[in-house]
C-alpha cells in the first residue's frame, strides 16, 4: 500500500503529500525531482513539479539502494534522506572488460578503473593506482582483501561479480564503512532492501549513454545490447542491473563495435557487428559475464565490397537455432558462431540488404534489389523456397530494400519501412500481399513477442496486433520512445529513445 505520511512543513515549503495517487502538483516535487536527477535515478525524466510514475519509480529505485522501505511515496524519512549529503546515488560502473583478470596479466586500459577504485576504498596505497604493466602481487592482494571484506570469495582474481561491487556505493572500504556513506548493514554483498520492482529501469548514467539497439530474455533475464557497444542485463526478480559489459576486441583501438544482431543460444549471447575489414561475431557467457574473443567471419577484398572496404551488407538473422548472416554477393549463410563455419548456404537473387526474420517457418530476408527473397532455413518447416515478393502497391516501402523493421509468426511476415506509419503483412505460401495497417505516427518497433505482435510509434503508444487478422488490441503508453521490445512471461519490457527499460503490462 502507498503511503500516507505528510512532509513537515517548512519556510519554504508547505504541507503536502508525496505520492502518485492521488496525483499532485506542487514545487516540492519539482525540487525532489531535481535532486534525485542528481543523484543519477534518470527514471525521473523531466523535472515536470507533477508525482507521476516516472517520479513514483525513480523514488522506489532510491529508497530501495538507500535501505528504506519501499512505497514509491516521499514521506519524512524519504525526504530526509534525499536532502542527505550521504544519500546513495545510482551510478553505472566503468564497463566491465569481460574477461578474469589474474596475477600476471598485463592490465588492459579498460581495467584500470579497478585499481583507482581500491585505492580510493584504502586497499591500494595512492600511487599505485596509475601505475602501468601487469596485474602484480599487491593488486591481488588488495583485491583479496576487498572481497573478503565485501563477502565474496577471497580469489584475488577479479570477475563480474568483484567488478560490479567495487563500484557499489555499498561497497565496503578497507575500515570497514560503506564506501558512499549510508547505515552500515551486517548484510551479504550484493544484498539490498527486498520490495523494489521497478517499471522503469535507467539504461545509463543520467549525464551520458547511448540509446538501446537490441534486446532478448536470457534464463530469466532482459539483456540490452547498447549502441555504444555495451551489454546490460536486468533480472526483474531482484531488481539489480548487471553491466555494462564490454564488447569487442581488447586490442582494437576502434573497440567497442556498435552491434547490429543479437541472438541468444543457452545462456550464450551472441553479438554481430559490421566493421572494415569484414563481419563480426562475438559470443557472451551470460552465467560468468564472460566475452570470447571477436570472431572475424569474413575478410573483405575489393569483389564484393564497396570502395570504402566496408562489406555492403548487414543482414543478421536467427531461426531459433542457427545464426544466419550474409555474405559478399547473393546469398546468405547459416555459421557455426564457436568457428565461423558454414553449415548451410542459400542463394539469392540479389544481394542481402535489409532486415532477416523468422516466421517460425521460414527465413525472410530484404534484398538490395527491393525484393524480398523466402529461404528455407533446412528446419523441414518451410515448404516455400526461393520466392520474391515485392512490395504491395502503392506501399511507403518501395518493396522491402528500405524495410526498417520485420517482424514474423506463422508463415507471415509484418514490415515497415524507415519513416513510415505503415505496416504490411506479406504470406510466404504465395508471396502477396494480404493487408496494410496505416498507424498515427513512424513506427520505431515492431516485434513478435510473448505470442503477440507489438507495434510502436513515435508518440509512445503501443499497439498489440493478432499476428493473422491484424485486429488491433487495447493500446498503451509507456511514457517514451519505444525502441525494441521483449516479453518476460506476462511482462512486456520496452527499450526506449531515453535511455531507460520500461515495464508495460499488457
Amino acid at each position: 500500500p502507498t503511503a500516507t505520511v505528510t512532509i513537515t512543513p517548512t519556510a519554504t515549503a508547505p504541507a503536502v503529500l508525496l505520492r502518485l495517487d492521488p496525483p499532485i502538483q506542487h514545487a516540492l516535487v519539482a525540487h525532489y525531482q531535481q535532486r534525485l536527477l542528481q543523484l543519477g535515478y534518470a527514471e525521473v525524466g523531466a523535472v515536470s513539479g507533477r508525482y507521476d510514475a516516472q517520479t513514483e519509480a525513480a523514488v522506489q529505485h532510491f529508497e530501495w539502494l538507500n535501505g528504506l522501505a519501499v512505497d514509491g511515496a516521499i514521506d519524512a524519512a524519504t525526504a530526509a534522506r534525499l536532502e542527505d549529503p550521504g544519500a546513495l546515488a545510482f551510478r553505472l560502473p566503468p564497463p566491465f572488460a569481460g574477461r578474469i583478470l589474474r596475477r600476471g596479466m598485463y592490465i588492459h586500459a579498460l581495467e584500470s578503473p579497478l585499481l583507482a577504485r581500491l585505492t580510493a576504498l584504502g586497499y591500494l596505497q595512492a600511487g599505485r593506482a596509475v601505475a602501468q604493466g601487469k596485474f602484480t602481487g599487491e593488486d591481488e592482494d588488495a583485491l583479496r582483501a576487498f572481497q573478503r571484506a565485501n563477502h565474496l570469495p577471497a580469489s584475488g582474481v577479479l570477475d563480474l561479480a568483484s567488478w560490479e561491487l567495487a563500484f557499489s556505493p555499498r561497497a565496503r572500504m578497507a575500515n570497514g564503512q560503506p564506501a558512499n556513506g549510508g547505515p552500515l548493514e551486517e548484510t551479504p554483498a550484493g544484498s539490498y532492501p527486498p520490495g523494489w520492482r521497478s517499471a522503469i529501469v535507467p539504461l545509463a548514467d543520467v549525464y551520458g549513454g547511448a540509446a538501446p539497439l537490441l534486446m532478448t530474455v536470457v534464463n530469466g533475464q532482459v539483456w540490452l545490447a547498447r549502441a555504444d557497444g555495451a551489454l546490460l542485463g536486468f533480472d526483474p526478480v531482484s531488481g539489480q542491473l548487471h553491466g555494462p559489459i564490454f564488447l569487442g576486441d581488447l586490442n582494437m583501438q576502434d573497440s567497442p563495435t556498435q552491434p547490429l544482431g543479437l541472438a541468444a543460444i543457452g545462456h550464450m549471447l551472441w553479438v554481430y557487428s559490421v566493421e572494415p575489414g569484414g563481419q563480426v561475431l562475438q559470443g557472451f557467457d551470460t552465467r560468468s559475464g564472460l566475452a570470447r574473443p571477436p570472431l572475424l567471419l569474413a575478410d573483405c577484398p575489393s569483389a564484393g565490397c564497396t570502395d570504402s572496404g566496408r562489406p555492403p551488407v548487414r543482414a543478421f538473422g536467427f531461426d531459433g537455432r542457427r545464426i544466419w548472416i550474409a555474405v559478399p554477393g547473393p546469398a546468405l549463410r547459416a555459421i557455426n558462431p564457436l568457428n565461423g563455419s558454414t553449415i548451410l548456404q542459400r542463394a539469392l537473387s540479389s544481394a542481402p540488404a535489409g532486415p532477416v526474420a523468422f516466421d517460425g517457418q521460414c527465413l525472410w530476408v530484404g534484398l538490395q534489389n527491393g525484393e524480398t527473397s523466402v529461404v528455407d532455413p533446412g528446419l523441414g518447416t518451410c515448404l516455400v523456397t526461393a520466392q520474391v515478393v515485392a512490395g504491395a502497391a502503392g506501399s511507403n516501402t518501395s518493396g522491402l530494400l528500405a524495410a526498417s523493421r520485420m517482424a514474423g509468426q506463422g508463415g507471415r511476415v509484418w514490415l515497415s519501412a524507415a519513416g513510415s506509419g505503415r505496416v504490411e503483412q506479406f504470406d510466404a505460401a504465395n508471396g502477396q500481399a494480404l493487408m496494410e495497417l496505416d498507424f498515427s505516427s513512424t513506427v520505431t518497433a515492431l516485434r513478435f513477442t510473448g505470442g503477440q505482435l507489438w507495434v510502436g510509434e513515435a508518440t509512445g503508444r503501443l499497439t498489440p496486433l493478432d499476428a493473422l487478422n491484424a485486429t488491433p488490441g487495447q493500446g498503451g503508453q509507456p511514457g517514451c520512445v519505444p525502441l525494441e521490445m521483449i516479453a518476460d512471461g506476462p511482462r512486456l519490457w520496452v527499450a526506449c529513445a531515453d535511455q531507460t527499460l520500461r515495464r508495460v503490462e499488457p
